[in-house]
């Protein structure tokens, strides 16, 4: 999914190269690039921000992404529309100090469109970007109680590794990477 395949604007945002047929009527969903700092994205990250919280209270607040490592040409964020309603997202950004390794951030489907793809079109999608934006292996993390996401991430091909960043030599977190390459 290049720059020219998504819109900056929810309104105006063509079918995206990946979609997922949403099981309902409402058509499949198209994917758009928008940056954090768009309402929109803005909205689904305090949507799972609320969900975390609830179901990790004792954790401090995690820290907050860097919108300018979410844009072209280090990374995107992905809002996916069912319809006119943002149904979920997904972002990508470079990790800092591993060279050719992009993170995987925020994948986000609100509750009312679970089961229904999105969440495996999200991941796939920021696949495709990081293989547009030249990186080789893609790392993610999840919490110890969201065992679907780490279903979804191991179905997709993803394999656990030691914990990194703040949390590395802890067990709060699940780890992933999966090794991508630019013709898969």
């Amino acid at each position: 999914m290049s720059g020219e395949d998504a819109t900056r604007g929810a309104s105006t945002a063509p079918p995206a190269a990946g979609s997922a047929a949403t099981g309902d009527g409402d058509g499949p969903a198209r994917l758009v690039e928008l940056p954090l700092t768009d309402p929109v994205a803005a909205g689904l990250e305090q949507s799972m921000e609320r969900f975390w919280r609830r179901l990790y209270p004792e954790q401090p607040p995690r820290p907050a992404l860097d919108p300018a490592e979410l844009v072209r040409p280090h990374g995107v964020f992905l809002v996916a529309f069912v319809g006119d309603v943002a149904a979920g997202c997904a972002g990508l950004r470079p990790l800092e100090g591993v060279a050719g390794v992009g993170e995987m951030k925020r994948v986000w489907v609100e509750p009312a469109f679970r089961r229904r793809g999105l969440s495996r079109l999200l991941v796939k999608a920021v696949e495709q970007c990081a293989r547009e934006l030249g990186y080789g292996r893609l790392w993610l993390d999840t919490g110890p109680l969201q065992l679907e996401a780490q279903s979804l991430y191991q179905s997709c091909g993803y394999h656990t590794i030691p914990n990194y960043g703040p949390e590395a030599g802890t067990t709060f977190k699940t780890s992933y990477e999966r090794l991508i390459n630019r013709d898969a």
